[in-house]
């Protein structure tokens, strides 16, 4: 892995312990049958991949979700809302 990819993963992993600014979905909301991933967590039915805001950065993120209600209250917020959803990690 390349310097600019390892600078990239410290600076996700270290949102994993930081507030998280979600401006928009990027693409989504997928069903689990749709997504070619071996890593879905367990019990999680739906995702977005989200643009993100970390330490003033811009990043892709996958998110999940329980349910189609529960991502549906993302859908609904960027349709009406040009605020970030803001969200603690860790």
């Amino acid at each position: 892995m390349g310097k600019k990819k390892d600078k990239k993963k410290k600076k996700l992993e270290r949102a994993v312990s930081s507030k998280v600014k979600i401006w928009k979905i990027s693409h989504g909301p997928f069903h689990v049958d749709e997504v070619d991933d071996d890593n879905v967590p367990e019990g999680l039915e739906y995702m977005v991949v989200a643009l993100t805001e970390i330490d003033g950065e811009l990043h892709d993120m996958e998110f999940w979700f329980g349910s189609l209600e529960d991502v549906n209250v993302w859908v609904k917020h960027f349709q009406t809302k040009i605020e970030p959803i803001e969200v603690n990690y860790g």
